[in-house]
């Protein structure tokens, strides 16, 4: 039984995550089409997962001019998160709630504390234009 397959336009990838996506799909002898829809499927079977399972997915907020993050929101959201496209974005976190921002990509500046340990947040960190710290 064959499965009703359609082209679909998909707006606002970006260029390197589909170039990586293309070429993945292409060593694994599969079109992108057919590695989508595997993802796809086992993107939305993660989404279904009990409890703790599906404390482990990331949550991604982005998408805000401004944002301030405090190691209470850290704690009480209890997912790792990812930050995306955030004009500017102030990190009043501790270390062990830097643990568990697992990227940040494409803010403009990033205000972060000076105790928080500079190597250790940019690893995390990609397309950010600039890092400044907070005062006091």
């Amino acid at each position: 039984m064959s499965e009703e397959r359609r082209d679909v336009t998909i707006r606002g990838l970006e260029s390197e995550v589909y170039r990586s996506f293309s070429s993945l799909a292409k060593e694994m002898g599969k079109t992108v089409g057919e590695l989508m829809n595997e993802a796809m499927k086992i993107y939305m079977r993660i989404l279904r997962l009990p409890g703790e399972l599906s404390r482990r997915i990331p949550a991604s907020i982005g998408g805000i001019e401004e944002l301030t993050v405090e190691s209470s929101d850290v704690k009480e959201l209890g997912r790792p998160i990812i930050f995306k496209n955030i004009k500017r974005l102030v990190l009043r976190v501790d270390r062990e709630s830097l643990s568990n921002i697992i990227a940040i990509d494409g803010c403009e500046e990033l205000v972060i504390p000076k105790d928080l340990p500079k190597l250790e947040v940019l690893s995390k960190c990609s397309d950010v234009k600039r890092i400044s710290f907070l005062e006091g």
